[in-house]
C-alpha cells in the first residue's frame, strides 16, 4: 500500500498549513498595526492553500474518475493527496482494487467500522438503518452475498431521497446523480465527490438488456431483477459500503 494512503479523514490542506493558520489566527489580539500584518499573513496563507488546491484539482479529478470507472467512489477516509497517489498510472487496476480492499478490511475491518459509525448516525440513512446493520453483520461474519442486493437497494433509495425524488413514480438514478453533481460549486471538493458518485452510478445503473450478455461488473438491474445471482466477492460488498459512506459524508 502506498505510504500516502493513510487512514485519516478527508482534509483539504496539510497539517503544517493548518498549524500556521491557527497560530496566525490566535495572534489577532495584538495591536492594530501588528494585527493588520497578521491578517495580511492569514490572507496570503489562505491564497496559497487555494492556489495549491486549484493546481492539484485536475490530478484529483483524474484520480477520482479512474476509481469511479473501476467501481469505487471517492474514499472519504483518505486525503486528496493520497487519492492521487493511489490512482498513480503505474499501478494496475487489480493492484488498486487490492489496496482499497485491504484499506477497509485490514485489522478486522478497522476502517470500515469507522465508516460504519458515520453511516449509522447519518440522518439520511435512518430509514434503512436496520437493513444496513444486517448488511454489516453479514460481511463481518464472512457472508458477502446478502450485503450486495441490500446495499444496491439502499443506494438507489438515498440518491432518490437526496434529489427529492423518493416518492417519484419513475426513479432515474443516473439523472438524479448528475443533477446533484451540477448543483455543486465548480472546482470544489463537493463537486469532485459528486462527480465521483455520478460516474460510479453511471456504471452501476447502466442499461444492460437481459437479452444480452451479463455485465462484467456489478449492475443494479441484473442483480435486483434476479438475472445475476452471484456469487459476489468481498470486494463487491466493500465497494458498495464505501460508496454509501461517500454519499452520506
Amino acid at each position: 500500500m502506498p505510504e500516502d494512503l493513510t487512514p485519516q479523514p478527508l482534509q483539504l490542506f496539510s497539517f503544517s498549513e493548518f498549524a500556521g493558520l491557527t497560530t496566525l489566527t490566535n495572534m489577532t489580539e495584538l495591536g492594530s498595526t501588528s494585527a493588520q500584518k497578521v491578517q495580511a499573513s492569514i490572507s496570503a496563507l489562505l491564497n496559497d492553500i487555494a492556489s495549491n488546491f486549484a493546481k492539484t484539482y485536475p490530478q484529483m479529478e483524474a484520480a477520482a474518475d479512474r476509481l469511479a470507472d473501476m467501481g469505487w467512489t471517492f474514499p472519504m477516509l483518505v486525503t486528496p493527496k493520497a487519492l492521487v497517489t493511489l490512482a498513480d498510472p503505474t499501478y494496475a487496476d487489480a493492484d488498486i482494487e487490492t489496496m482499497l480492499c485491504d484499506f477497509y478490511t485490514d485489522m478486522n475491518f478497522e476502517l470500515l467500522r469507522v465508516a460504519q459509525k458515520d453511516m449509522m448516525k447519518a440522518p439520511s440513512l435512518s430509514r434503512w438503518q436496520g437493513l444496513l446493520q444486517e448488511a454489516f453483520d453479514n460481511l463481518y461474519e464472512g457472508r458477502v452475498q446478502i450485503p450486495v442486493p441490500a446495499l444496491l437497494a439502499i443506494t438507489e433509495g438515498i440518491i432518490a431521497d437526496e434529489s427529492g425524488n423518493l416518492n417519484a413514480g419513475i426513479v432515474k438514478v443516473r439523472q438524479m446523480a448528475a443533477g446533484l453533481e451540477n448543483t455543486q460549486q465548480h472546482q470544489s471538493i463537493d463537486r469532485l465527490i459528486w462527480r465521483s458518485i455520478r460516474r460510479f452510478v453511471d456504471h452501476l445503473f447502466a442499461n444492460a438488456p437481459f437479452s444480452g450478455s451479463q455485465p462484467p461488473k456489478l449492475n443494479r438491474h441484473w442483480i435486483l431483477h434476479g438475472r445475476d445471482a452471484g456469487p459476489w466477492t468481498q470486494a463487491d460488498a466493500v465497494r458498495l459500503f464505501a460508496s454509501l459512506h461517500t454519499l452520506v459524508s
